[in-house]
């Protein structure tokens, strides 16, 4: 399992946002960050045409933005 040891570098907050990574081993950070999961999906795995494509991207950036921001309006 890697382990994050970045010198000074204590994060207090950890989101993963690929289902996959729900489930795999998380990098171990020291201290004790809240970690969060944000289900979105993989836009690399869009199929289709290269404007169906170019959605899929916008989609998910769109998705993370808005719980950027949330997040952030409320802390």
């Amino acid at each position: 399992m890697p382990i994050c040891l970045s010198e000074g570098v204590h994060p207090n907050l950890v989101i993963t946002v690929c289902d996959q990574a729900a489930a795999e081993a998380c990098p171990l950070f020291l201290g004790a960050p809240t970690k969060m999961h944000w289900s979105t999906p993989d836009p690399a795995k869009a199929t289709g045409s290269e404007v169906e494509i170019d959605a899929a991207f916008d989609q998910a950036f769109l998705m993370l933005k808005k719980r950027v921001e949330h997040l952030t309006s409320t802390t």
